[in-house]
C-alpha cells in the first residue's frame, strides 16, 4: 500500500470514529506528539508504522515515528517507553493495534525473501 493510499485509509477511519478521534499523520506523527497525547482518553489506539525488533534486548524493540526537532525524543517509540505510558484501563480493556509495515526482523527471521518496499 502506498503512503498516499494509507493516508486516505487513516482519514476514512477517522471519519468513522468522528470528532473524538485524533489523527497524527505525516510530519505530525512524531514520538513526542504521541507520548504527549492524553492516551487515557482513548479506548482504541491504532498505529500504522514501521517497526524493528531487537532479539537480544527486546525492550529496545519499537516503532519508528517522526522526530520533533524541538524535543529530545529520537522518533523511536520503544517497548521500554510504551510500558511507562498510561492507557485507559478503567473503562475496560485497552486495545492497542500495532500493524507493523514489514519490519527488518520479519525479513531476516521469518521471510528473508520478502520484498523490500
Amino acid at each position: 500500500m502506498t503512503c498516499r493510499r494509507l493516508a486516505k485509509k487513516v482519514i476514512e477511519v477517522n471519519d468513522i470514529v468522528g470528532k473524538d478521534g485524533v489523527v497524527l499523520l505525516g510530519t505530525d506523527a512524531t514520538e513526542t506528539a504521541f507520548k504527549s497525547a492524553s492516551l487515557v482518553d482513548f479506548k482504541i489506539i491504532h498505529i500504522a508504522a514501521h517497526g524493528f525488533a531487537d532479539t537480544q534486548f527486546p525492550e529496545r524493540s519499537g516503532l519508528v515515528l517522526g522526530v520533533d526537532p524541538t524535543s529530545h525524543d529520537d522518533g523511536l517509540l520503544q517497548v521500554r517507553e510504551i510500558i511507562r505510558l498510561r492507557f485507559n484501563a478503567t473503562h475496560g480493556c485497552t486495545v492497542v493495534l500495532l500493524p507493523l509495515i514489514r519490519d527488518s526482523y520479519y525479513r531476516q527471521k521469518v521471510s528473508p525473501e520478502a520484498p523490500r518496499r
